[in-house]
């Protein structure tokens, strides 16, 4: 079986969300509910940029924090199969969007 190799480019475009993926956090808003997965956006700016490009997350561009888009969420978890990481679930809980929100 042959397995199709990543360029060391794609790779830390890919990682760099797998990673915000799994260090993850939420935050409450005054009125109870939860804002979106946060994550700390202290990597590569062109990486940065180019996730957003792509909608995977949000407020990348000059923030200290960006948020995961339902969309990045999706593909940060096909990352983590890519890379068989096995044991993601349990890091930090539940992993869906907030229902009240809308992507």
């Amino acid at each position: 079986m042959s397995r199709r190799l990543t360029s060391a480019s794609e790779a830390s475009k890919e990682l760099t969300l797998a990673l915000m993926f799994l260090m993850r956090w939420r935050t409450k808003r005054k009125r109870g509910e939860e804002e979106p997965w946060s994550a700390w956006a202290n990597y590569d700016r062109e990486v940065l940029n180019e996730l957003c490009d792509k909608d995977y997350i949000r407020g990348g561009r000059r923030m200290r924090h960006v948020i995961l888009s339902k969309s990045g969420m999706a593909e940060a978890r096909r990352i983590i199969e890519k890379y068989g990481i096995a044991d993601w679930e349990s890091l930090k809980g539940e992993c869906d969007w907030p229902e009240h929100y809308d992507d």
